[in-house]
């Protein structure tokens, strides 16, 4: 009987030990992209890579996938009902697709233990399940930014502070600094959204812009701990100049159009 619970003990141990060695071999970071040309990257975009040592994989975990050959996006889009989801690739793959149209992308490795480490890589596997892959994609309340922001959030709710406050800011004033040289694009959004995006917002409402929620987490502490390591460039080009594109400029007015067409609908 004693062998017995020997074996069992030290089996445990082993166990235990496997699994914390494993969770030391993850190496995570945010991947934050510059913005792009085309409309639905005019703001960047934010994703989680997950490194693997020991099994020598690199993944990244993306919330900004969709489905752009809905023949209904547009009018989904604007309604708030388009469903985006979260899709793991491999990393080279995704570099190079903003190499492609190039566009810089910034890493910042995390500081996090073994057991945070395994918390974040078993909740972004689980949220690849069919059941829980989709959602219904927000402009400013639930896109990629705010996705990643959450899966932190909400493993280390109570552990987790940002230090840089937001003071002035809304919705809009933040789209609009970001759109200086867009005009078309700005008169667009600006009609779409309407007052909801007036209200003053704090730190954590201003993630939904990629930029922000990378500035945010400098100054953000994991119980009482920097939350980034270190940060990098991974891919860096000469920033462009925010001009728009003329292929934008008929999009956002079917935007507008679409938007007026709805409201009209609803108020009938």
């Amino acid at each position: 009987m004693k062998n017995l619970f020997q074996i069992l003990f030290y089996s445990f141990i082993l166990i235990a030990s496997a699994s914390t060695i494993k969770a030391n071999t993850y190496r995570i970071s945010i991947l934050t992209c510059a913005q792009g040309e085309d409309l639905y990257a005019t703001f960047g975009h934010s994703a989680i890579r997950v490194t693997d040592s020991v099994h020598h994989s690199d993944i990244v975990y993306n919330y900004g996938t969709f489905n752009f050959n809905d023949p209904d996006f547009y009018v989904k889009f604007v309604k708030g009902d388009l469903l985006y989801f979260i899709e793991a690739c491999d990393y080279n793959s995704f570099l190079m697709m903003y190499a492609y149209e190039h566009r810089s992308v910034n890493e910042q490795v995390l500081a996090l233990d073994s057991t945070q480490k395994s918390q974040v890589v078993s909740y972004l596997n689980e949220n690849l399940l069919e059941q829980y892959k989709y959602y219904k994609y927000d402009f400013v309340n639930d896109n990629c930014a705010t996705r990643v922001y959450q899966v932190f959030n909400q493993l280390f709710e109570n552990q987790i502070d940002c230090n840089n406050k937001i003071i002035g800011k809304t919705h809009r004033s933040i789209l609009n600094e970001m759109l200086t040289q867009q005009d078309w694009t700005r008169f667009g959004i600006n009609l779409m959204l309407g007052k909801r995006v007036d209200q003053p917002i704090n730190t954590m409402q201003s993630f939904f812009i990629p930029k922000y929620l990378a500035l945010g987490l400098k100054s953000t502490s994991l119980n009482q701990k920097k939350l980034v390591l270190s940060e990098q460039n991974v891919l860096q080009f000469d920033e462009k100049s925010n001009s728009e594109s003329h292929l934008n400029q008929p999009l956002i007015l079917l935007f507008c159009l679409l938007n007026i067409m709805i409201c009209c609908y609803y108020i009938e």
